[in-house]
């Protein structure tokens, strides 16, 4: 009986170590960022998302996201259609996901600094705002060290002259898988 017990705690222990090394232990996502303005800003914006995720377990990790936009924005102070825009933030918060099989749903949120620029032939405009992401997506496994990230959906709010500005941001992208978490 002893013997089958020792058996017993050997393989469950194996498996538990098996299981933890499935987790890598930092992944970086790189991928296309579509940032979609608040109806008063009136703007399309595309351009690209990194963000670097550090494995606590398979179910939390801290994250950092970096993302840069560009496009054309219509400013109604000066009735100018086509200044150059572009954006660039920085946030950071917790990541939660629920693997399922090849599939990893996730949900975040991220506060950090939205700093934009409004050029012009006579004007630029440039500011850093506080701002906050709350969204998910989900991840599918290619392999231990590749996953896609088929979606990331995310409500943006960005605080700008008093009021929040309700934007929305969609990626998609390649992640790429570093190290083991034991």
């Amino acid at each position: 009986m002893k013997k089958l017990v020792l058996v017993a705690v050997l393989i469950l222990g194996f498996s538990v170590m098996a299981m933890a090394q499935d987790i890598p232990a930092t992944e970086i996502f790189a991928g296309y960022s579509h940032f979609r303005c608040d109806k008063d800003a009136a703007c399309d914006l595309n351009g690209w998302d990194v963000a670097v995720a550090f494995n606590i377990n398979k179910h939390v990790a801290p994250v950092v996201d970096i993302h840069g936009q560009y496009g054309k924005q219509y400013d109604p102070r000066f009735f100018m259609r086509d200044r150059n825009f572009s954006a660039h933030s920085v946030m950071f918060g917790p990541k939660f996901m629920m693997p399922v099989g090849r599939f990893t749903p996730f949900g975040q949120f991220l506060v950090g600094v939205y700093h934009s620029n409004l050029g012009g032939m006579q004007t630029r405009k440039t500011e850093n705002n506080p701002a906050i992401a709350i969204g998910g997506g989900v991840d599918v496994n290619v392999n231990s060290r590749l996953s896609v990230r088929a979606v990331q959906a995310e409500y943006y709010g960005i605080r700008y002259l008093g009021s929040v500005h309700n934007d929305l941001r969609i990626s998609a992208g390649a992640i790429f898988k570093f190290g083991k978490r034991y």
